[in-house]
């Protein structure tokens, strides 16, 4: 928990705020929230949560010490989007197959009898 109490305190000074600021958003007492920058005190998921809408970032970007994640560009998001799309169409192909091959092979049983 030291860890994300040195990510809240960066945080804090950067937005320049005092720790009776965050305290009040919390609707928490100071000595409360000094003991989540210490570490001092376990926070839970839901404190993180309203702790990231105060400095207007995702739970993901708090737990990162603020930074932006770096997702994929748009060009590798349509390429794998094509790919999934060409996936299911051999899926349904050798679905179709599979369904041929069952009804064949239950003529055949059927024959047999």
């Amino acid at each position: 928990m030291i860890i994300i109490g040195k990510i809240l305190r960066k945080l804090r000074h950067q937005r320049g705020y005092k720790q009776w600021d965050v305290a009040e958003k919390l609707s928490i007492s100071i000595t409360a929230y000094s003991k989540f920058e210490t570490g001092a005190t376990d926070i839970t998921l839901s404190r993180l949560q309203q702790i990231a809408k105060i400095y207007d970032l995702t739970l993901a970007q708090l737990l990162t010490d603020g930074k932006e994640e770096k997702g994929p560009d748009r060009g590798e998001l349509l390429k794998a989007k094509q790919l999934l799309e060409e996936r299911e169409k051999q899926v349904n192909v050798l679905q179709i197959k599979l369904i041929h091959l069952f009804e064949e092979v239950r003529a055949l049983n059927r024959t047999k009898k």
